[in-house]
């Protein structure tokens, strides 16, 4: 499960986020050009209520895709910060519960007095939490990368 939730974090609507944002890009160029071809219809000093009317209309159409990238990526943002809490939860559970362990064992090794046989067994089990934890961790990095 680990391996895969990594996995899905990188690829999880990341086609469609660069798909539009490339279409942005796209409706941008073409409001530049639109713009160059106004400007070369018009003198750069033609103060004209068509000229102006042209530039402006093209300058709307500009702000208005700005508008969208912006919302664009604050709507990918906002699921980045969800996918990131997610992943925050899943790390915290993983290591908590082994630690918890890990500290319980460690706390009775010390009060008890324990044959050899018993510390043995104990012994073994506080291994295993550290393996565990271990693996997480190394999970954990793996991803970060």
């Amino acid at each position: 499960m680990a391996d895969n939730f990594g996995l899905k974090i990188g690829v999880e609507g990341e086609k469609e986020f660069k798909n539009a944002l490339r279409d942005i890009n796209q409706a941008f160029k073409v409001l530049g050009s639109e713009m160059a071809l106004i400007s070369s219809q018009f003198d750069k000093n033609d103060k004209s209520i068509q000229a102006l009317t042209a530039r402006n209309e093209i300058l709307e159409k500009t702000i208005d895709a700005q508008k969208e990238k912006i919302e664009i990526i604050a709507k990918n943002l906002e699921e980045v910060n969800k996918t990131k809490d997610k992943l925050f939860s899943i790390v915290s559970h993983d290591l908590r519960s082994p630690i918890n362990s890990l500290n319980s064992l460690m706390q009775y090794t010390m009060d008890e007095n324990l044959s050899q046989e018993e510390f043995m067994q104990i012994s073994h089990k506080l291994k295993h939490e550290v393996e565990h934890v271990h693996f997480t961790l190394l999970n954990l990095l793996q991803w970060a990368k």
